[in-house]
């Protein structure tokens, strides 16, 4: 057993796969750009809907509980681990399937999903509205969270690396451009939903490249 199989064995063969590694940065780029982009939307959007403090408070709470429940829930199902008991024996031991939704799905899910309520959250008319898309965004965008660490895991493994680097500065780097993209837009007279579609638009484009690409985890077992 070799120190990269950390006590599994594979029963997929480990390959360098380009398109699986531009999966990942991509997926990266779309969860760094779309926080940014909610955050470059509220003052904005503050504005209009005449928010006070409470109102942001809320707001932002509903975002974290959005974005807190999706990663919980996502990451119960990616890790999730079925016992089966050997035949002939009373012990059991864990056997690690593929979930039945999977990263590739969840990035699908997660990266269409955030992206497309970027324009809803800016047409909100009410505080009522504005939080039930940012907790909707913040589920969407918890799944993309969780689905993109795990198949970047899987790239690093599959690539016989024990790190993955340069994604958090991929992400840093999307996360700077969505907000200067979205204040831009802003600045020079762009309405705040147009402003969004705009930038939820190369978002989506990229989840749906990256979709087909991305690398799950092979079936382990003890």
């Amino acid at each position: 057993m070799s120190a990269l199989d950390d006590g599994w064995s594979f029963l997929e063969p480990a390959t360098d796969r380009p398109e699986a590694r531009l999966a990942v940065r991509l997926a990266f780029i779309v969860a760094g750009g779309g926080i940014t982009c909610v955050a470059a939307l509220m003052p904005s959007l503050a504005h209009r809907i005449g928010l006070d403090l409470w109102d942001l408070a809320m707001a932002a709470l509903a975002l974290l509980a959005g974005a807190w429940i999706g990663t919980r829930t996502v990451t119960r199902t990616v890790t999730r681990t079925v016992t089966r008991t050997r035949a002939g024996r009373g012990d059991r031991t864990p056997d690690q399937r593929p979930p039945w939704l999977g990263a590739r799905r969840l990035v699908l899910i997660g990266g269409l999903g955030s992206s497309s309520m970027l324009p809803v959250l800016a047409l909100a008319g009410s505080p009522g509205l504005l939080a039930a898309a940012l907790f909707a965004f913040g589920l969407c965008a918890g799944a993309l969270e969780v689905a993109m660490h795990a198949t970047a895991d899987e790239v690093a493994r599959s690539t016989l690396q024990r790190r993955r680097p340069g994604l958090r500065t991929i992400y840093g780097v999307a996360g700077a451009g969505g907000a200067l993209v979205t204040t831009l837009l802003l600045a020079v007279g762009f309405e705040p939903p147009l402003a969004a579609a705009l930038v939820a638009a190369p978002m989506a484009i990229a989840t749906v490249v990256a979709w087909p690409y991305v690398l799950e985890a092979p079936t382990r077992r003890r």
